[in-house]
């Protein structure tokens, strides 16, 4: 896109109708992922995906415009947290014991048999979790009015 030009349409929804910025309004980027496809594959890939549409609506194919296909930066932002968590829990220890059950045998008989079953005893524990999240992704969530 033009350096100088904000946009024509909204690169989401086609739609004419863009809100204006002042300067003030813009976060700049500090960086940018470079596209992993070029554009033709990405054409290519479309293609591919609108064959596979046999439900889809008749004028789908006839809409969707391959010169219109172009990149689009999607903003996120990374955080960093220092986390202090106080907290109170029941912790379970399993344990197995043996236990002798009665088995029928479809004739009318049957036996006794052990068998190990695995119980849980709980306790009450609490403690503090320190935890240092580094670069955790926030995508910037467009939905369209009405969603």
């Amino acid at each position: 896109m033009d350096a100088n030009r904000l946009t024509a349409e909204c690169a989401f929804c086609g739609s004419i109708h863009i809100r204006t910025q002042s300067n003030e309004d813009v976060i700049k980027p500090e960086s940018l992922v470079p596209f992993k496809i070029d554009k033709q594959t990405a054409i290519n890939k479309f293609r591919t995906w609108l064959k596979k549409r046999y439900l889809s609506p008749g004028n789908l194919k006839i809409l969707a415009r391959e010169e219109k296909i172009h990149g689009v930066y999607i903003p996120f932002w990374t955080f960093d947290a220092d986390t202090n968590s106080f907290y109170t829990a029941e912790k379970g220890i399993y344990y197995y014991d043996t236990e002798r059950v009665y088995v029928k045998d479809g004739k009318g008989g049957g036996r006794y048999e052990q068998r190990r079953v695995r119980k849980t005893r709980w306790y009450p524990t609490s403690g503090v979790y320190r935890h240092y999240f580094n670069d955790v992704w926030y995508v910037l969530q467009i939905r369209k009015e009405g969603t």
